[in-house]
């Protein structure tokens, strides 16, 4: 586990490993994450149908169906490299969970290309989720509440008080 930040954006960073079938997958790691990013190496052709068994495995539980999700394909520097379509096609990405906001981004990591675009990305999906105009309505909802909850123990206590002058 590494804690990295970027553009003041902290990213807790766990390192699942790259083949190893005996990785435990841990579900409890992704509550609170408010994004996932995954590492391909493009030209694993082999390899690529266990990465998106493991990308569903991670979205299909409740706690990721609104997490964004950033997909390095790596060693785009390299012969013989997936196209992005055939990546994006192979992970089925078009499955995910409309809620699921994803990105499929290049990158070669040895010569850091595409991965500040990623990381901008990633961030910017961060900055969309949050609704500023959200916590106005819900306090304007709140207080309506309050207003009807009010008037009707005012209502209540002027008809008692009618009621006690009529008696």
């Amino acid at each position: 586990m590494e804690k990295i930040t970027i553009n003041d954006i902290n990213l807790l960073v766990f390192d699942e490993g790259g083949r190893s079938r005996a990785r435990v997958f841990q579900r409890h790691r992704y509550r609170r994450a408010s994004g996932i990013i995954i590492v391909i190496d493009s030209t694993d052709r082999e390899n690529i149908d266990d990465v998106r068994d493991e990308l569903f495995n991670i979205f299909n539980g409740d706690e990721c169906q609104t997490r964004s999700l950033l997909v390095f394909a790596n060693k785009q520097d390299l012969p013989n490299v997936m196209s992005l379509d055939e990546i994006h096609d192979r992970l089925n990405l078009s499955k995910l969970n409309v809620n699921i906001k994803y990105h499929l981004q290049p990158a070669c990591a040895i010569r850091n290309e595409g991965l500040h675009e990623g990381f901008q990305w990633l961030a910017n999906s961060f900055v969309e989720k949050i609704d500023p105009v959200k916590p106005i309505h819900e306090t304007m909802s709140d207080l309506t509440k309050l207003n009807k909850h009010l008037m009707s123990v005012w209502n209540i206590a002027n008809f008692k008080t009618l009621w006690g002058k009529l008696l």
